[in-house]
């Protein structure tokens, strides 16, 4: 789960962005990690009545204060 800290954002596509304000780098990456856990132990119902399992990739970076995404 993103802590109340953080910021889910869809950043192109099918791209999202999880962005992390005054947050540690190692901080950042423990919630993403933890987050993965907690999504790819989950079920999830597919509507012909099978189920599947999600997970997603990341990376992570920092950005010096005053740095835009443009």
């Amino acid at each position: 789960a993103i802590q109340p800290m953080g910021v889910l954002t869809r950043w192109e596509g099918d791209r999202l962005a999880a962005l992390f304000p005054s947050v540690a780098t190692d901080t950042a990456i423990l919630t993403l990690e933890r987050a993965l856990g907690a999504l790819s132990t989950e079920r999830y119902p597919l509507p012909q009545g099978s189920t599947t399992r999600v997970t997603f990739s990341a990376g992570v970076t920092e950005a010096e204060e005053g740095v835009t995404v443009e």
